[in-house]
């Protein structure tokens, strides 16, 4: 029988004054997690993204999802520059569910590849 084992959701967007796409979602079945899917799923929001010329792929993580943030950074994603704890000033932080103080998520992206921006694919 088939199963929908996960799937991506994408918007366009503009993110810091560039055309991007953000990540709405990102949802895999628990039993189909660390086999390369969501890995597959996310090459496949950047591909569309690199052949339309946006400049970035931006999406939102909690911060208590460690295991997100791993697979993010290891996907090539790093902090955006709208991300709240890089905005001294602009976010309030707020009291987090273990009494510190900070920022209950973050803002993460990963700008188009060089070779896509001259326009030799970006997922080759």
């Amino acid at each position: 029988r088939d199963a929908l084992l996960g799937f991506v959701q994408c918007e366009f967007s503009v993110e810091a004054g560039e055309p991007a796409l953000y990540v709405t979602e990102l949802q895999l079945a628990r039993h189909a997690q660390r086999r390369g899917l969501g890995a597959r799923l996310t090459a496949a929001a950047e591909a569309l993204a690199w052949d339309r010329g946006l400049a970035q792929v931006v999406l939102t993580v909690q911060t208590a999802n460690r295991a997100a943030l791993a697979f993010y950074a290891h996907q090539g994603y790093g902090a955006s520059c709208c991300s709240p704890e890089l905005c001294p000033g602009e976010f309030e932080p707020e009291e987090l569910p273990d009494g510190s103080v900070g920022f209950s998520y973050r803002i993460l992206q990963k700008p188009r590849p060089r070779r896509a921006a001259e326009g030799e694919g970006g997922h080759g």
